[in-house]
C-alpha cells in the first residue's frame, strides 16, 4: 500500500469529488504510529484501570452505577444516575469539567489520555453538582 503516494483519475473525473483533505492523511498516519508504539494490549490494560477507578470512586461518592460493575462486561464508559443530567453536565461544563448528559445519566468516558486524578476531580464536582440540582 503506497499511503505517500496519492493517484488522481485521468482527465478531468480528478476534480469530482474536490480537493482531498491531506492534512487528515497526516493526522491518521501520526494517530496510527502513535496506537502501534503504546500497543492495543497496553491501551486496553490502561483503560481498564481507569474504568476499575471511576466505578470505585464513584461509587465511593455515593453515585449510582448504572451497568454492570464486572469490567468484563462493559467497556470504559461509565454512567451514573442523575436526575436531571442535562443541567448536571451545563454546571459541569462551566466548571471545565466534561461529560455526557445521556437522558438521565452522566456519562465519564475516559481515554488513554486521561489521568486518574483527572476522573477523581470530575466525580469529586459531579458529587458537588448533584447536591445542588
Amino acid at each position: 500500500m503506497k499511503i505517500y503516494c496519492t493517484m488522481f483519475a485521468a482527465g478531468t473525473r480528478r476534480f469530482e469529488t474536490g480537493t482531498p483533505s491531506f492534512i487528515s492523511i497526516y493526522a491518521a498516519c501520526s494517530a496510527l504510529n502513535l496506537l502501534l508504539e503504546i500497543g492495543v494490549e497496553q491501551i486496553e490494560a490502561d483503560l481498564t484501570e481507569l474504568a476499575r477507578f471511576t466505578i470505585q470512586y464513584g461509587q465511593e461518592k455515593g453515585l449510582h452505577l448504572i451497568g454492570p460493575a464486572n469490567l468484563d462486561q462493559r467497556s470504559s464508559l461509565v454512567a451514573f444516575q442523575v436526575g436531571d443530567a442535562a443541567k448536571a453536565e451545563a454546571m459541569l461544563r462551566d466548571k471545565k469539567v466534561i461529560v455526557s448528559a445521556r437522558e438521565d445519566v452522566i456519562r465519564i468516558a475516559p481515554h488513554l489520555y486521561n489521568t486518574q486524578e483527572e476522573i477523581q476531580h470530575a466525580l469529586d464536582e459531579l458529587a458537588i453538582v448533584l447536591k445542588k440540582i
